[in-house]
């Protein structure tokens, strides 16, 4: 199959499940070809994009930022296309009356790169660029046509009819998501979910499986050590992640992995962390945050306001083997956000046997097992994060628990390899049931 992918952004550190569907395409032998509308700026990218050769796949469609720009090379594509691809120009002018000029010169750029590939498989990620998709689908851009939604273009309120109306397949994250579709005016018997996965063997070495040492217990008053029972390891844990004794002190490392921005309600966490320290005198708790983004500079501030920077660290972005790295490093995962489609960073944390704390939004439940492998909490709500953290630096025999859970969880339900072969069958179910018509005549 010759498949065509368009992400918004490609690479993108936070979107892995983009690479590891082409590169699982890839490596079962089909013709990947990637159509993001910009680059990323961000200046550290997975090593897969280079190992896979993906920038000799991967083509820039959208229009320069600059207006004037953009508009002349719009004027010039709509030329060529009326010349080379006339089936175009009624689109073209159907796209301008509804939308307005910008998508129309969009529409422009994308259509002089995607349309001579001839593909077999269209599949946009991401509700509005499926909407930009939806519009390349109708001068017969590819065989068949699939979008599947995330988080983003199902919190904003859209209008996706057309895109509904000419997917081949709509593919839900979650059943969150699919919900949203539901209520968006989808068809229930069109849109099917589709979870993003990862490959759990990454993180085989990261929870790695040490016998823990006898603890001491933390005195539920003072933090004070105690004697045994419900406790803060000397050592390592069964998985290998650290709880030590540091002299008189134990430790325990919190990790986030998420963007800096609004939603994932990443000040929250840094609140709840900071009135630990009160909580747990006895015990050095520290807090990284990897990822960068907007919000940065306002974290910043919170940071240095509560006057805990010696506990939280922002780490920014770091490329996958790195943030493997940090999960083996920490003692429990928290994702404090405040909506979340599906949350693919939860099955990492949880391959790395954490224990996770995490916000009750979204398609979070069904990322974790709610008080299996996961204590979850409501959003905004920093007293909340704070106890159950409290209660998991008090029994490592719970984090225990709760990380051999998760990673059965993982394993069992969203191992990459078995998701990407139901991908393929998905693909080839939607070209065996299309209309050959589907396609135009240029």
């Amino acid at each position: 199959m010759k498949i065509g992918v368009l992400p918004n952004i490609f690479p993108k550190l936070s979107k892995t499940y983009v690479l590891d569907q082409v590169t699982g395409m890839l490596d079962r032998g089909h013709d990947v070809r990637l159509y993001p509308s910009y680059p990323s700026d961000e200046s550290v990218r997975h090593p897969e994009f280079d190992a896979y050769e993906l920038d000799r796949r991967t083509t820039y469609i959208g229009p320069p930022r600059s207006l004037g720009p953009a508009a002349a090379g719009s004027a010039r594509n709509a030329v060529s296309l009326a010349i080379r691809r006339p089936t175009t120009v009624p689109e073209l002018a159907r796209t301008a009356l509804t939308d307005g000029p910008r998508a129309a010169g969009t529409f422009t750029y994308h259509a002089r790169t995607v349309l001579p590939d001839d593909l077999d498989v269209l599949h946009a990620h991401f509700g509005p660029v499926g909407r930009q998709a939806a519009r390349l689908d109708r001068v017969g851009a590819a065989e068949a046509f699939v979008t599947t939604f995330h988080g983003w273009g199902i919190r904003e309120r859209a209008n996706y009819d057309d895109l509904f109306e000419r997917c081949d397949a709509v593919l839900a994250t979650s059943r969150h998501v699919r919900e949203r579709l539901l209520d968006a005016g989808a068809d229930p018997d069109a849109v099917d979910v589709h979870h993003v996965g990862i490959d759990p063997r990454l993180y085989d070495e990261t929870a790695s499986e040490v016998p823990p040492p006898d603890a001491a217990a933390v005195d539920g008053g003072t933090g004070a050590v105690d004697g045994p029972g419900d406790s803060l390891d000397d050592g390592r844990g069964e998985h290998g992640h650290r709880a030590g004794d540091h002299g008189a002190r134990r430790e325990l490392a919190i990790l986030t992995v998420a963007r800096l921005h609004e939603i994932k309600g990443l000040e929250y966490a840094i609140r709840a962390v900071d009135g630990l320290a009160d909580r747990l005198p006895a015990v050095n708790v520290t807090y990284r945050v990897v990822g960068d983004g907007p919000r940065r500079e306002h974290l910043e501030s919170v940071i240095e306001t509560l006057d805990c920077g010696d506990r939280v660290t922002l780490c920014g972005a770091k490329p996958h083997a790195a943030v493997r790295e940090a999960l083996g490093e920490a003692d429990v995962f928290c994702l404090p956000s405040l909506h979340e489609g599906f949350g693919l960073v939860l099955l990492e944390a949880q391959a790395s046997g954490l224990a996770i704390v995490a916000s009750d939004v979204g398609g979070v439940r069904e990322a974790v097992r709610a008080g299996e492998s996961a204590r979850l909490v409501p959003p905004k709500a920093p007293g909340a994060i704070a106890d159950e953290l409290e209660s998991l630096a008090r029994s490592p025999t719970e984090r225990d628990r709760l990380g051999r859970a998760g990673r059965r969880y993982v394993r069992e339900n969203f191992d990459v390899r078995t998701l990407n072969d139901e991908l393929e069958r998905r693909y080839e179910r939607v070209l065996a049931a299309g209309d050959p018509s589907r396609r135009v005549d240029a």
